[in-house]
């Protein structure tokens, strides 16, 4: 496989990986409240199993999507993408999984204990989970807005996701109707939007960087040779 169609392939991962999680993302905001009342339903379990697959399609597209533009990336962009790769399995690998596969016997077992974080140790989790989604995100903004890296505009989606993040972290993170719900589903499918544009430019425009700058001559080599010309005649 070429590295060209590699780093196509890789974009077109991150284009479907978001584009499927934001369906999913809008699919699970009209489940919220009383967790009892609809983990058990199919919908919600199909939509947790598709958002975790969608999760990982998208992850394995993100290094890829580094390469291709790794000299405007630079390191601060490639932490920012290593914190939201972190934040991706912890989210939307691990928990989803969690909410398709466990919490649905939890709740038929004991309803008690199948709201809220679960175990004290879920919320340190979901708080360094929290953590690396807006650090990861405000991060991998920084080359969009220095201009190193093409389009700039989904610097915006991404600055948004992490201020919206804290906020719907911290005051509501269990919704309790659809408005809420939505607003909670917000944050991270501006996350996607962003990553699904970024993506798209690589899919659609996989040239790297560097072969880009070594493909365009120079004055020098580009300018022809000249012939000297005796105008004494030949001796």
């Amino acid at each position: 496989m070429s590295t060209q169609r590699f780093f196509g392939l890789s974009g077109l991962a991150v284009v479907v990986g978001g584009v499927v999680s934001i369906a999913c993302q809008l699919v699970g905001a009209f489940y919220n409240g009383n967790t009892t009342a609809y983990t058990a339903q199919p919908i919600y379990i199909t939509s947790e199993f598709v958002l975790a697959a969608a999760t990982i399609l998208l992850l394995l597209g993100l290094p890829g999507m580094y390469a291709s533009r790794a000299q405007g990336f630079g390191v601060v962009g490639l932490v920012g993408m290593a914190l939201l790769f972190i934040a991706g399995v912890m989210l939307g690998i691990f928990a989803n999984l969690e909410d398709a596969m466990v919490t649905p016997w939890l709740a038929a077992q004991a309803p008690s204990l199948a709201n809220g974080f679960g175990p004290p140790p879920f919320f340190a989790f979901y708080n360094v989970q929290e953590l690396a989604f807006v650090s990861g995100s405000v991060l991998l903004a920084i080359p969009l807005l220095r201009r190193r890296v093409s389009p700039r505009w989904p610097a915006i989606p991404l600055l948004l996701s992490a201020g919206l993040g804290l906020v719907t972290f911290f005051f509501d993170a269990f919704p309790s109707n659809l408005a809420s719900a939505l607003l909670v589903a917000v944050p991270p499918t501006l996350l996607l939007v962003a990553l699904a544009a970024l993506g798209y430019q690589t899919w659609t425009q996989p040239t790297p960087d560097s072969l880009i700058s070594n493909a365009q001559p120079s004055v020098e080599t580009a300018r022809p040779a000249t012939t000297t010309t005796n105008l004494g005649g030949v001796r």
